[in-house]
């Protein structure tokens, strides 16, 4: 457990389209390093991703979301472990990026004694 050896610290990044848990992470675990496109001050503002609201959106707005998107995608894709709820586009995206590695593909949030497998194998 990380918690237990003190000279492991992780790195962590964190694809949301809430940025404001990074700062909640950062103060329940402040010794680990967490990693997120929420640092760039274009995206530090967002609080959660609605259709509704991208209508509305500008050509600056509409490029950093993608920017953001893309960046969190290929970080994800290759991070060594993928922990994530299996309910959102982001996590299937990651998904079908990692063939090689769906041992180190974990989610979270799914129905209690339901296996990742279950759920990815119908996709």
């Amino acid at each position: 457990s990380y918690r237990n050896s003190p000279q492991v610290l992780p790195k962590i990044f964190v694809a949301t389209d809430d940025c404001s848990v990074i700062q909640e992470f950062r103060e329940l675990e402040p010794t680990w390093t967490f990693v997120s496109e929420c640092d760039d001050e274009r995206h530090s503002v967002d609080s959660g991703f609605s259709y509704q609201d991208a209508k509305d959106w500008g050509k600056e707005k509409r490029e950093s979301h993608f920017d953001k998107f893309f960046v969190e995608i290929y970080a994800l894709a290759t991070a060594k472990v993928f922990i994530g709820v299996p309910y959102t586009n982001v996590a299937w995206w990651v998904f079908f990026l990692r063939p090689g590695f769906r041992h180190s593909f974990i989610l979270l949030d799914k129905q209690e004694g339901t296996a990742d497998s279950d759920i990815y194998d119908n996709w």
